[in-house]
Order: C-alpha cells, then sequence, then structure tokens
C-alpha cells in the first residue's frame, strides 16, 4: 500500500470528485459510512458514544457518523467545539449539521468552554473529529485545553482520520494531541502512522476504503510504501510446475558471531520464505552446527573461528550471488 503525504490525499479527493464524478458532500458521506460500519461491529448496542466535532470537514465526518448510529439505534451525544458564537463551519459540515439537528436536535451540545468537556460520562466510547489532515499547524489555546481534557476521559477513545493535532506527514510536534485507542484512516497511510513517535497517540490504525479514484493511486509517484498483504501478492514471482529452486534467485547472508547466531537464523529463515531459491549463510566456523540445525535449507560457508570481524573485507562476486546481506548482531 502507498504512503501518501496530506496534499497528496487531498489530490486524490479532488480527483474522485472530478472523475466519478461524485460531490465533496458524498465523499464524505462515504467516509462516515465506512466508519459507522467499523463501529457497529466492534462495538454493541450498550455503548454510548460522545462525538466531539470540529469545524471542518472533519467535524462534518462527526456529525454524519453521529446521525447513522442514532438512526441505527445507539446512543449518542454530539459535542459541537464552538469557541466564539461566531465559529462558522465548513460547508459540508453545515450541512450534515442541519441534518443532524432537523432529526436528533436535543443530541447537539455547545461547547464555549473546555471546562464542560470534563462532564462527559465515563465509560462512553469518545469520537475524535476535531481536526484532521486539513490541519498544518500545532494546536494552541482554547483547542488545546479542549484536546488536554479529553485525554483523561475514561473509555475507548477513537480519531477519525487522524488524532487531533497529530501531523500527518512529521512527527509530534506538540504534547496537545488527542491520544487514541484506535485510529480510523481511509484509503492509504499517512507517513506519521509509521513514526514510532506516534503510536501512542494514534493506537490501532485501520485503513477504511471509501473507493477513491484508482486511477489517481495507481499513477501517483512516492518513495513510501507499506509492504501489506496486497503489496506482497503483486511482487511475489508465481511458481510455475515445471521449475525448481535455481530458477528462484541464489542469496548470501552475511551475519553472525559467537553466542550472536539469531540474526543469521532469522535473516536465512526470512530469505527462503519470502521466495529465494537458494540461501547461502556466510557465518562464523563456531556457528555451523546452530545453522544447520536450525535451518537445514540453507547452504553454509564457513570462514573465522568465531566471528566475521577478523576479515579485513569481503568480497560478493555478482556473478555467483544475485543478492547479498551484512549483519551484524541480532
Amino acid at each position: 500500500m502507498k504512503i501518501l503525504t496530506a496534499a497528496q490525499i487531498r489530490e486524490a479527493d479532488a480527483c474522485t470528485i472530478q472523475s466519478e464524478p461524485v460531490s465533496s458532500y458524498q465523499l464524505m458521506e462515504r467516509a462516515a459510512h465506512a466508519c459507522f460500519e467499523w463501529i457497529k461491529k466492534h462495538f454493541s448496542h450498550t455503548f454510548r458514544f460522545d462525538i466531539i466535532c470540529g469545524p471542518g470537514n472533519n467535524g462534518g465526518d462527526g456529525l454524519a457518523i453521529a446521525r447513522m448510529l442514532l438512526m441505527d439505534a445507539y446512543k449518542v451525544k454530539v459535542y459541537l467545539l464552538r469557541p466564539d458564537a461566531g465559529s462558522s463551519l465548513s460547508r459540508d459540515a453545515h450541512k450534515n449539521y442541519n441534518i443532524l439537528h432537523q432529526l436528533h436536535p436535543d443530541c447537539i451540545r455547545y461547547i464555549q468552554d473546555p471546562k464542560d468537556l470534563s462532564e462527559l460520562e465515563p465509560g462512553s466510547v469518545l469520537l475524535d473529529c476535531i481536526f484532521g489532515t486539513g490541519l498544518n499547524r500545532t494546536v494552541e489555546g482554547w483547542y488545546a485545553s479542549c484536546i488536554d481534557t479529553l485525554n483523561t476521559h475514561r473509555g475507548f477513545k477513537i480519531a477519525v482520520d487522524l488524532p487531533s493535532g497529530l501531523p500527518a506527514d512529521d512527527l509530534p510536534a506538540s504534547h496537545y494531541i488527542f491520544r487514541a485507542d484506535h485510529t480510523l484512516s481511509f484509503q492509504v497511510y499517512k507517513r506519521t502512522f509509521l513514526h514510532p513517535e506516534s503510536k501512542g497517540y494514534t493506537g490501532e490504525v485501520h485503513i477504511l476504503d471509501i473507493r477513491l479514484s484508482a486511477a489517481y493511486l495507481s499513477s501517483i509517484e512516492t518513495e513510501n510504501y507499506v509492504a501489506d498483504e496486497a503489496w506482497v501478492k503483486q511482487h511475489f514471482r508465481k511458481r510455475e510446475q515445471n521449475t525448481h529452486k535455481g530458477n528462484f534467485g541464489h542469496v548470501a547472508i552475511i551475519a553472525g558471531s559467537y553466542g550472536m547466531m539469531g540474526a543469521a537464523v532469522l535473516s536465512c529463515q526470512a530469505a527462503l520464505r519470502s521466495g529465494c531459491g537458494l540461501v547461502t549463510g556466510i557465518i562464523p566456523g563456531k556457528g555451523i552446527d546452530i545453522m544447520q540445525v536450525s535451518i537445514p535449507e540453507v547452504m553454509c560457508s564457513t570462514s573465522g573461528k568465531n566471528t566475521l570481524y577478523a576479515y579485513s573485507r569481503f568480497r560478493i562476486c555478482r556473478g555467483h550471488w544475485h543478492r547479498s546481506g551484512f549483519g551484524t548482531a541480532p
């Protein structure tokens, strides 16, 4: 799966809207419905939901999710963040607000004091729909106080699209970031999801299909990929019946030291399982028993009694080995 920047994701949205054609509001409905289906699969009707909505399209997602949950007889309260009386919603968020207000006016509460968020019922499922990928700066002031309060909530916390305050493309740059147990994001991974520093904010990430333009997604160039099941199937070489291991390459793995043969064993196992035909472990002599007992399919070339560090240089003949790897520790 490709990893796209926030700008590329916006381009994918725009391309989908133009090529199908579909309106931005209908695309928002797709995203909301994908979240609703995930929630319905994982939470029974005994749970109560508190949905925190900001003024932009992420808030619009939340308002649409609230409507769908209410129509399915879930217990839902919506908290619309309004730092001042003049706060306005985005066009699509306003449309979803009008629909929800007509159907369920009593479920909406307007928040002008962040302290009011501390009164959320403990144990409810909290949905963060304040800011998504459209946010391009750190959260400060009034909204930072809201996020700080929400992070004290005792109950499941779910972020829609992106935890509010977390940059889509970069490392976390502030402590005012919503801490989710689950993040429901759309179509592709965002770069921030792969940073270990972001894990404490995203929790478990779930990528939901909202049918963005397949033509755009296949054509857009990126250097970043997640090696998921679909990617592996695309790149895994098909095995014909009249082939043998010699048809699928020969890999040399240089690894291991006395007492530290784990990396060598695991690397050779990984090479075999990923489809390499022949694998040779270039290892110290002291490690040959471990290697041949652990993975008898691997050929071994030994030199050096205890370690490979005694060598001043290695020479890999590219005509003999198709690929080589070098490791120094488990």
